[in-house]
């Protein structure tokens, strides 16, 4: 009778009849309580309908009567992984793997377990081994190479990916999936194809078009990139990622208040999103509304307190105040961000203030840009004062001049070894180490050019005849927000009319820039300025120097050269908001510009302050 009973629930049961296999289940296991797949089929109908806790205790009873059914195992770490209790499920996957160790199904889905566990080197494996027994394994090596690519394992992603995509040729996710690892790995060209192929099989793919316009506003293909983030937008309406996405190349395009309305958004979708916060404090900080910015910023750390944009960037609109009690000390949080990659890992304590350097022997290396690192060597001298013995670790243009600052013992080019010392700290921390106030800076002039460059440049140049005045107009192409800060030498045609002979300080330059310099009277002097100490000869032997935002004017007023700083208006934080003076460099005026892009203004004032300083009015 129990047979007959359990043919009838499982024909109901296969015919989708669940209440009626349900209660013919029910009665088979009345007829014979120890009916194993009665209770692990009863149990799958109760699955079926969502009864989740039901299911897992009926499967659990099927497994009592009889351990070796590795389907019921299979289904129990199922059903346990729906109610989230993932140990539960592994455990259940591992005992139906002892079972039927080739099973790629239960592989399959104790990796998918693993993975959401956050265990991913085990579920990499794991996905590796269902590959190579399904039948289908083209999914698996997705998730496989997915797995990879969040283990920061990029070569190993990208070519589990690729083989991924061949095995699926008409899927586009592991092209837009491997498109993703390739735009990180820099190989952005390869990027684009990989998401034209993700496209072309699926049209209608919001996040293929998101992450195409993520590298194309890597390129600075911004109207592009735009384009591709209102598509994804027209297709998926909510996709918070592409407002957020759409509001940095808005931003990059100095459209700062429809930047700041696709953030709105954004948040009108996800109003607890931490990140969506953050990125309006940025788009606030560019509009220069700084409290609210603060604001922004800090809602965004009352939803999520560690969240690694907002701690960091907070800094900005506080340093730019001048309220450097606190920016400085948020500023510390760099390193939680894309910024820790280029943290220095050394054995020795990190120096932030906090002990005497007395008989101490202290690292300063530099951590990011060059005008950085030559703004921060003015702390060396203090160092020294106090006792210490300082060596420096800096980029190799700078090795020279750093060896002419007071109190520097040694300089290390970066990547040699280094030698012994006892505490170590990283430049941009220095200002915080210092207790650096607005009213404290020290901005006395620290630099100077080795006597060898300056022997050198005095024959280059000769004897003046005529004011000479150092130009320098663009910064260095990767930095971020180069587009804002440089301008085309075209437009300083206006400081032709001086009565000086003018000098090109750049070493890069466009080659729209350098066509213009060869039709104008300024000598170039970039195939001659082979490092930082001849820059610095050269300015040393000029009477003004005017230049933009870029290492030039951490160097001209670092040697406490008069120097015209033209500014836009998104100036750095070290420019502070006083109009034309900066505590960090007291020989340099500055000029900035009213709105975005109106350079024409910033360079007429700058044409008059030069004319008034060579006294040519």
């Amino acid at each position: 009778m129990t047979a007959e009973l359990f043919a009838e629930a499982l024909k109901a049961h296969l015919a989708g009849d669940l209440a009626e296999a349900e209660r013919l289940y029910a009665r088979a296991i009345e007829a014979d309580p120890s009916h194993a797949r009665a209770h692990a089929n009863l149990a799958t109908a109760w699955l079926q309908q969502g009864r989740l806790d039901e299911g897992v205790e009926g499967l659990r009873r099927s497994l009592r009567i009889d351990p070796a059914q590795p389907v019921t195992l299979n289904n129990l770490g199922s059903a346990l992984r729906g109610l989230g209790r993932a140990d539960e499920a592994l455990d259940a996957y591992r005992r139906a793997l002892e079972l039927e160790p080739a099973s790629a199904e239960t592989l399959s889905q104790y990796a998918a377990v693993l993975d959401e566990a956050g265990r991913l080197e085990e579920a990499a494996e794991a996905f590796g081994k269902a590959a190579g027994l399904h039948h289908h394994p083209g999914p698996l090596r997705h998730a496989q190479g997915s797995a990879l690519y969040r283990l920061g394992r990029l070569e190993e992603a990208a070519a589990i990916l690729n083989l991924a995509a061949e095995l699926s040729p008409k899927a586009g996710e592991p092209r837009n999936d491997l498109g993703v690892v390739l735009d990180e790995m820099g190989r952005l060209d390869e990027a684009l194809e990989l998401f034209a192929k993700a496209l072309a099989l699926r049209p209608d793919y919001p996040e293929a078009l998101n992450n195409r316009s993520m590298t194309l506003y890597r390129l600075e293909r911004l109207a592009e990139a735009l384009e591709g983030y209102n598509a994804a937008l027209a297709l998926k309406p909510d996709y918070v990622s592409a407002w957020l996405n759409r509001a940095d190349v808005l931003a990059a395009l100095g459209r700062f208040t429809d930047a700041l309305e696709s953030v709105d958004r954004a948040l009108a979708l996800a109003p607890a999103a931490a990140d969506a916060w953050s990125r309006r404090g940025d788009m606030l900080g560019y509009l220069r509304r700084l409290g609210e910015a603060q604001a922004a910023y800090a809602k965004g750390l009352e939803l999520e307190p560690g969240h690694p944009r907002a701690l960091f960037h907070l800094a900005f609109p506080l340093l730019r105040e001048g309220r450097y009690e606190q920016g400085l000390k948020v500023y510390e949080n760099r390193w939680l961000g894309p910024m820790k990659r280029d943290r220095a890992e050394l054995p020795r304590p990190l120096w932030l203030g906090e002990t005497p350097v007395e008989d101490k022997t202290i690292l300063l290396h530099s951590e990011q840009g060059h005008g950085d690192t030559l703004m921060m060597l003015r702390y060396a001298p203090l160092l020294a004062r106090q006792g210490a013995e300082v060596i420096v670790s800096v980029q190799g243009p700078i090795e020279r001049l750093a060896a002419e600052v007071e109190g520097v013992s040694a300089v290390i080019p970066h990547g040699q070894p280094l030698p012994p010392y006892d505490l170590h700290v990283p430049m941009m921390s220095l200002p915080y180490a210092f207790a650096t106030r607005l009213d404290s800076v020290p901005g006395e002039p620290y630099l100077s050019a080795p006597a060898a460059e300056r022997a050198l440049w005095s024959d280059r140049l000769g004897p003046a005849t005529r004011p000479r005045i150092g130009l320098c107009w663009s910064g260095s192409p990767g930095q971020k927000d180069n587009r804002w800060r440089s301008l085309a030498l075209e437009r300083l045609k206006p400081l032709l009319a001086l009565d000086a002979d003018l000098f090109a300080l750049q070493t890069e330059m466009s080659e729209a820039d350098r066509a213009t310099l060869a039709a104008s009277p300024i000598r170039d002097l970039s195939g001659e300025l082979g490092s930082y100490a001849d820059t610095a000869a050269v300015m040393e032997r000029m009477d003004l120097i005017i230049t933009v935002c870029t290492s030039a004017a951490n160097l001209a007023g670092g040697l406490g050269r008069p120097t015209l700083v033209m500014l836009s208006a998104m100036a750095d934080w070290r420019w502070g908001l006083e109009p034309d003076s900066s505590p960090w460099y007291p020989t340099a005026r500055l000029f900035r510009q009213t709105r975005l892009g109106a350079w024409d203004e910033v360079i007429a004032k700058v044409t008059a302050a030069a004319k008034a300083r060579l006294g040519q009015s």
